[in-house]
């Protein structure tokens, strides 16, 4: 937990660019939550395009929104996770993120209990919200 916090206190100083100034990056956050459950891909109204690998020859390629994939600190779903939501193009490719949920192992019930950080597509951050 005092990761987690630890974590959030930086959150304004993460980077997901290549910036030589960077205090925080994507690959630290990994090696706190190195176990990557497979990720999904999404249409702009939530629905599940593609679960896990993306594929160029269909037609719902071109409805794709974002990506969803969460790392987890142990044992998957019954760890400590972090979960990034990012924009997608229709090639599969992540632009920039979208927002970032982190959890504690005991919340994985509904409703949601944690911290979440949402951006723009321009990758500024436009709300935090404490679950």
């Amino acid at each position: 937990m005092k990761k987690l916090l630890l974590i959030l206190m930086f959150v304004p100083l993460v980077s997901f660019s290549q910036e030589k100034n960077i205090l925080l990056t994507l690959g630290d956050i990994l090696k706190i939550y190195p176990n990557q459950f497979p990720g999904a891909y999404f249409d702009d109204r939530g629905n599940m395009l593609f679960d896990g690998d993306y594929d160029a020859d269909s037609d719902d390629k071109f409805k794709i929104e974002t990506y969803l994939s969460t790392y987890f600190k142990g044992e998957y779903i019954t760890s400590e996770s972090c979960t990034f939501e990012w924009y997608s193009d229709s090639d599969g490719k992540l632009i920039s993120i979208k927002s970032i949920y982190f959890s504690k192992e005991e919340d994985k019930n509904y409703p949601r209990i944690g911290s979440e950080i949402l951006y723009s597509s321009n990758g500024k951050i436009k709300n935090i919200i404490h679950h």
